[in-house]
């Protein structure tokens, strides 16, 4: 028996939402982004499309490139490079988007492309410059560099401390250095960097997307390496 129903890039919806909601509109679901294709009256039920590509409002004062992850500011309602649990992943950019004149921008819904799923309900920081990671503010959250020669220390580590240093630069475009506090080292996923050395994602080999994920098991003294994407030398 033929029992294929389609792509699924289209679900039926029913707007409990207390309002009216209009063709092109936004609709936040559990997990991913809808697009209201046509208008659907409160309590009322219509058709959502959940894939293909979107022109939506979009934070004015940010600027990306073609394949950034993008999320759905919930507060703003507007596309944002943000990542943060307060925020819902909308998909991939389709094209740049330059600061303070685009007010709009176009978003491959739903697409994670190579982004690890675990990475999308975190918060995100991104770093165009050296960066000394604090405990209370980075430990379960990504750092994402956006600028060539960019140096991250790691705090102290404390048992169970959790950090992820991801490359957010083109293909080839920037070189990431994860330095060392004290004495501690880092082993594990088939790396080992020792005392005093740091962990570089040399630039030549470089990824976007390539990372580091840490979690501290020795206190002041040991990292281990969960995950990692792309190559990572000592120096």
């Amino acid at each position: 028996m033929d029992n294929f129903r389609g792509k699924r890039e289209r679900i039926r919806w029913t707007n409990g939402t207390g309002a009216s909601v209009t063709s092109g509109d936004v609709v936040a679901l559990n997990g991913r982004l809808g697009i209201a294709v046509t208008t659907i009256a409160d309590g009322a039920t219509g058709w959502l499309a959940v894939a293909g590509a979107f022109e939506v409002l979009a934070t004015d004062a940010e600027a990306w490139v073609d394949g950034d992850p993008l999320w759905w500011d919930l507060t703003n309602l507007k596309l944002t490079r943000i990542g943060s649990c307060l925020h819902r992943f909308a998909g991939r950019a389709v094209g740049a988007k330059v600061a303070t004149t685009q007010l709009s921008a176009l978003v491959a819904l739903n697409e994670r492309g190579d982004l690890p799923e675990d990475l999308i309900d975190r918060e995100w920081f991104d770093s165009a410059v050296d960066l000394t990671m604090v405990a209370a503010t980075h430990s379960g959250g990504v750092v994402n560099l956006t600028a060539d020669a960019k140096t991250v220390t790691l705090p102290v580590g404390v048992v169970g401390m959790e950090l992820i240093i991801r490359n957010g630069v083109a293909d080839a475009g920037a070189l990431v250095t994860v330095d060392l506090n004290g004495n501690e080292i880092i082993a594990g996923a088939n790396l080992t960097i020792a005392a005093t050395k740091t962990a570089l994602n040399t630039k030549l080999t470089a990824k976007k997307g390539d990372l580091l994920h840490l979690v501290c098991n020795v206190a002041a003294t040991s990292w281990r390496c969960v995950r990692r994407r792309g190559i990572w030398v000592t120096s």
